[in-house]
Order: C-alpha cells, then sequence, then structure tokens
C-alpha cells in the first residue's frame, strides 16, 4: 500500500542494496576462481601432452628391432602412435579448415 513512510522506504532499498551488492561480489569471486581454475586445467593439460609425447616415444622407440636405419625407420612410421602425433602436429600447424564447425558457423554470419 501507500501507507510506508519514506524511511520505510528508504530502510528497504538500502538493505536491498546490500543484498545486490553481495551478489555482486560473489559474482565477481566466482569468476576469479573460474579463470584461475581454467588456467591451472590448461597448465595441466600442456604438461601431460608432453608427457604423453615422451612417454609415446620413448616405449615406441625402445620396442622396435630392426636390422638396419631403412628398417627401423620403415618400422617407426608404421607405428600408429607416430601417425597419431603426425596428424596431430599437422592440424596444430594448419588448423581444421573447411571441415570445422567454426567454419560452418563463421562462414554464414
Amino acid at each position: 500500500g501507500g501507507s510506508a513512510s519514506i524511511e520505510d522506504i528508504a530502510a528497504r532499498n538500502r538493505r536491498l542494496f546490500a543484498v545486490l551488492q553481495s551478489i555482486e561480489n560473489l559474482t565477481r569471486r566466482d569468476y576469479a576462481a573460474a579463470q584461475q581454475t581454467a588456467a591451472r586445467v590448461e597448465q595441466l593439460a600442456l604438461s601431460t601432452e608432453r608427457v604423453m609425447i615422451v612417454t609415446i616415444a620413448t616405449m615406441a622407440v625402445r620396442n622396435i628391432k630392426a636390422s638396419s636405419p631403412i628398417g627401423w625407420l620403415s618400422e617407426f612410421l608404421y607405428l600408429p602412435e607416430v601417425l597419431y602425433l603426425v596428424i596431430l602436429f599437422w592440424l596444430f600447424l594448419a588448423g581444421p579448415g573447411w571441415l570445422s564447425i567454426d567454419y560452418l558457423i563463421f562462414s554464414n554470419a
């Protein structure tokens, strides 16, 4: 109703502003925490990738049994892990190109 005094309205507005300010502060802290978590996940992914490449390389190279350098290279290039690394490296340099969903989305924009 219309019977609230100006002081009551001002007090309600101050309480509402305090609640909104608290929500804003929580949102800022959550965003900062999410950014820190994303940075840590990215570092973990990069270090995991490096460890994976080294592990694949050492295990694959150690298991190759060949009598000549050409035979060794042939066996090495035949390994599926090497093929995965070559494709990964190619995608890293070339990008997905016209096969990507990004290309389909942004070509129509």
